[in-house]
């Protein structure tokens, strides 16, 4: 298996949607980018550029399509009124002038041109050595080819119109029974090989290394030119006695073929090598898949070597327990994707992919040590509560913190063991949604978000694109569990490999059975959700202030489990769509096949909807869907029977079915917010927050039985002069958010009740959105226990913003410690711009503002690089975030907000032109 591999070396929006563009590649006016299949990926980070390559031989194509065997496709803008185009350009030229060493180490120039031996070829493995793609050949493997410069006789650089040029090549002939079976380059010229004189692991195999010199010339088209030289200086076998790989024990029974190295973020000459090994049998095995490569140079007589090092001691694999990386007694163990991720507290990971090549593929995260007394344990699996931190400026860092110690107790790790170790490692709640047996195409993490692509078709336990798990921190800031795996990017089809830029947001990536398709997310009118985004801007227009809000529903809702839905309001009218739907297999498809309109003609007449919710009854499962405006309250129901419909929904004409009007209830002003929780609906007004008790005989047109509307909590116990702006109900837990600050309310004591004041440290007075992200299901719902909460706190007289955050473990709602200065908690992030409004989404978000005076309104990406002690000051905060210049968004006057879409993964952007969305065509 060809593994994929990714470097991590003012955003324009266009008009009325956001859809994936095509690149244009080797065959203008195709429907794909190339003409063959891409069979590895690597991505630039540095240069936001995807390089592709060829995985089949090509070579009976005419040899303009064969230049495009490797290729790049750079990002462009997303603003989709500026029509982008995307546009993959060729990398191999017709002829090369290759360079090489001999037997004896000596440099050999090139005497004459000959055809690119590249040309025409499927590639095995590609990587960066420095800044030179370097790549193997599937049919001659025993060659590694770095490319050090390519021309183009057409100027275009880019051989648009002929192959007609010479790259220079640098040739490294591993000998003649060796063949690569993994690249792996460093930014400072290293290259390590995974090598085999036939299968991995069960031929003779080893890692080995080589280093770039550019001390050598040669005469190359009339030109003295520098030459970079790959020269190989050190190998060292794997065995199934290999030390790291036994810990102490008795020999491995077996390697399998699957090696993968990825290099340290700590070190530039380190890797982390992972492998696919098999334990004995005898009761005191166990078998390590996962450890540390390094180089060391020749120094004086010490020739150079390949060492390897332990990630784990010893003592902690000899446990005998299941973890990330290591097995006991029989038992096979599988990592065959590897990153790390610094999160936004400052603490270090380590993500690996693993499985025994027979259940289902889990993803891991490992505490990774950056701060040890001793340098040489940095990069090592850390001890969970081995946290140290330090107070010192350097640059635009107040604070640093990391993992100090190596662990020393494989409990730590255990992917059998307790549920509270179990919640904080395993990445995504359970395992990728790929069946038994097969696995992931690429593994990638962006701050406290993990990303993984998936290239299998739809089948029973299988969705293929791209899907993202978020880290959730306690107190301490450390990882204590993981939002469930969530489809993004806005396309449900099969992914090879994906990039996301760190300064837009925007996904490149690999699609289609065949993998022919290089596309790019951008801001445009063609959308998977069409339809729907057709009948909000007829419904919503512009001209009566557009879309006031907009709700994702899920299909963990109850009674909606067939369905995905998003809900846009407006003024005197409700749009509910079908972005997605459960097909036979249990896979969330993509389905934007039914919308439904709610406005005067079923007597919707509570003036500007901003709020709507489904509501349930458990004990009867009736189900209800309520609106809530600056004029009133708002069921939509069976004249007859005052429900909306009973049971599981099966198509969304059952809400506007015949004998179905709005009936008003009550007498409330400026709704802000509906919440249904148990059995109740519960209001939020400006005034206060109220609930009524699901009855159906409440909800009939004729003789409906009294409300009996309770009080939960008046404004007025707070303050006087206070206002309610936001509140979130889970588990007789509400969280509100008001203009003198944040409360939470116990719902299951006697009403009214007595809000309690949670402390914002360092946060302003008025809470004007609240935002969790948690493990469960519903997670944008369901925060009750293990979970994050995000407190935007405005000031809106001098137009500032801070955000905070908290940790919820069993209803206890405490600080996350996001401090810039010892001792002084305080806000994770210091706005040095005015935000009303936030969505968080791991690697790292978004924050909007509506328009203020002649400053129009505004939406910041908040990139992933946002980090405790680097951003909690107004100074820091311009490195870390990239404004959006959205045209729509320039001429409006108001932003409903940001969400995703739990079927596509596109993001949806509410506002009075409509909605935006990021989703593919």
């Amino acid at each position: 298996m060809i593994k994929k591999s990714l470097f991590i070396l003012g955003l324009l929006l266009g008009n009325t949607g956001l859809q994936a563009i095509v690149a244009v590649g080797d065959t203008v006016g195709a429907p794909t980018t190339f003409q063959f299949s891409v069979g590895s990926a690597i991505f630039d980070a540095s240069k936001q550029q995807l390089w592709t390559l060829s995985g089949e031989d090509i070579s009976s194509f005419s040899s303009e399509i064969q230049s495009y065997g490797i290729a790049y496709t750079p990002f462009v803008s997303i603003d989709g009124s500026l029509n982008p185009k995307l546009t993959a350009y060729p990398y191999i030229s017709a002829q090369a002038a290759i360079t090489s060493t001999n037997e004896q180490g000596e440099f050999v120039a090139p005497t004459e041109f000959v055809p690119n031996p590249l040309l025409g070829k499927s590639f095995s493995a590609v990587t960066f050595v420095g800044s030179y793609l370097t790549v193997a050949l599937a049919a001659s493997p025993r060659y590694v080819y770095l490319i050090q410069s390519v021309f183009f006789n057409d100027g275009a650089s880019l051989g648009k119109t002929s192959s007609e040029g010479l790259s220079v090549l640098n040739v490294l002939d591993l000998g003649v029974l060796e063949q690569v079976a993994y690249l792996a380059g460093s930014g400072l010229g290293v290259l390590f090989t995974a090598q085999t004189q036939g299968v991995f692991g069960t031929d003779a195999s080893s890692i080995a290394f080589a280093t770039t010199t550019t001390t050598n010339y040669a005469e190359i088209n009339g030109q003295r030119s520098a030459c970079v030289v790959l020269a190989q200086q050190a190998q060292e076998p794997i065995t199934v006695s290999t030390p790291v790989l036994v810990a102490g024990g008795n020999n491995l029974s077996s390697i399998g073929s699957s090696v993968f190295i990825s290099p340290l973020p700590l070190a530039t000459t380190q890797m982390y090598v992972g492998l696919d090994v098999t334990a004995n049998s005898g009761s005191n095995d166990q078998a390590v898949a996962f450890f540390i490569v390094d180089q060391q140079a020749p120094v004086n007589e010490t020739p150079a070597a390949v060492v390897f090092s332990s990630v784990i001691p010893d003592v902690v694999a000899q446990q005998g327990l299941l973890t990330p990386i290591s097995a006991n007694a029989s038992q096979r163990v599988v990592v065959s994707n590897i990153t790390t991720t610094q999160t936004s507290t400052g603490l270090s990971y380590i993500i690996t992919a693993r499985s025994n090549n027979a259940d289902q593929q889990f993803m891991y995260a490992m505490p990774m040590v950056t701060m040890a007394t001793d340098s040489a344990n940095n990069g090592k699996v850390g001890s969970f509560n081995s946290v140290e931190q330090v107070f010192e400026i350097k640059g635009s860092v107040y604070r640093a913190q990391g993992f100090s110690s190596v662990i020393d107790d494989a409990n730590e790790i255990d992917i059998a063991g307790s549920a509270t170790v179990v919640n904080r490692i395993r990445i995504g709640g359970g395992p990728v949604p790929l069946g038994a047996g097969q696995y992931i195409e690429q593994l990638q993490a962006q701050g406290d978000a993990v990303y993984i692509t998936i290239h299998q078709d739809f089948s029973v336990g299988t969705t293929p694109g791209m899907f993202k798990s978020q880290a959730l921190f306690d107190a301490q800031g450390r990882i204590m569990s993981w939002s469930p795996w969530q489809r993004v990017a806005g396309t449900d089809d099969q992914m090879l490999f994906a990039a996301k830029n760190r300064f837009t947001d925007a996904t490149m990536y690999i699609s289609g059975t065949d993998s022919k398709t290089v596309q790019q997310t951008t801001w445009n009118s063609t959308t998977v959700l069409t339809s729907f985004l057709a009948d909000v801007t007829t419904a919503l227009p512009f001209v009566k202030g557009g879309v006031q809000g907009i709700i994702p529903v899920s299909n963990e809702t109850p009674d909606l489990s067939n369905f995905t839905l998003a809900i846009a309001t407006g003024n005197q009218a409700v749009i509910v769509g079908q972005t997605g739907r459960v097909d036979t297999n249990g896979n969330l498809i993509i389905d934007n096949s039914e919308n439904i309109l709610v406005n005067a003609d079923q007597n919707l007449n509570i003036g500007s909807v901003v709020t709507a919710t489904f509501a349930h009854d458990s004990g009867t499962s009736n189900n209800w869907f309520f609106m809530g405006g600056d004029s009133g309250l708002a069921v939509l129901s069976n004249d007859t029977t005052g429900i909306t419909f009973n049971g599981e929904l099966t198509t969304l004409n059952q809400l506007t079915a015949s004998g179905s009007s709005c009936k008003t209830l009550g007498n409330f002003k400026f709704i802000k917010k509906l919440v249904s929780s148990g059995s109740y609906l519960y209001i939020l007004t400006t005034t206060g927050v109220y609930r009524i008790a699901l009855v159906a005989t409440k909800f009939k047109l004729t003789n409906p039985s009294d409300l009996n509307i309770q009080t939960v909590v008046k404004s007025s116990t707070i303050d006087k002069y206070a206002s309610c702006l936001d509140m979130l109900i889970d588990n007789n837990l509400m969280l509100l958010g008001t203009t003198n600050g944040l409360y939470t309310v116990n719902l299951a004591g006697s009403l009214p009740a007595s809000p309690v004041s949670i402390e914002i440290p360092g946060g302003l007075a008025a809470v004007s959105r609240l935002n969790t992200i948690s493990s469960q299901a519903n997670f944008n719902e369901a925060f009750y226990d293990r979970s994050n909460l995000y407190v935007l706190t405005v000031n809106y007289a001098v137009q500032q913003a801070c955000l905070n955050r908290f940790t919820i473990h069993d209803g206890i709602v405490e600080p996350i410690q996001d401090q810039l200065l010892q001792g002084q908690n305080g806000p994770l992030l210091v706005f040095n711009f005015m935000s009303n409004n936030i969505f968080i989404d791991g690697s790292f978000g978004f924050a909007t503002c509506y328009k203020i005076g002649n400053i129009p309104a505004s939406i910041k990406y908040l990139e992933s690089t946002l980090q405790a002690g680097r951003s909690s000051t107004q100074s820091l905060l311009d490195n870390h975030t990239a404004n959006l210049s959205i045209a729509p968004v320039l001429n409006s006057l108001g932003i409903a907000g940001i969400t995703r879409d739990y079927a596509s993964g596109c993001l949806m952007l509410g506002a009075d032109f409509g909605i935006l969305t990021d989703s593919s065509n």
